[in-house]
């Protein structure tokens, strides 16, 4: 099972998206692609739970 870090600071949020996209770009195994798209998803639904949080 993934376990993710899911911070509640926007701006380091926005920085492991930023991230992930990247290194999704980058990968070569399919295993890795995997994991780090699971994690990306993860990272986007907390991301709009906390951008609806805030309005």
């Amino acid at each position: 099972m993934l376990r993710i870090e899911l911070p509640n600071d926007i701006q380091k949020l926005e920085k492991q998206i930023k991230a992930l996209k990247y290194q999704i770009s980058r990968d070569i195994s399919s295993k890795d692609k995997n994991i780090h798209e699971a994690a990306l998803k993860k990272l986007l639904e907390h991301r709009e739970k906390l951008l609806l949080k805030g309005d």
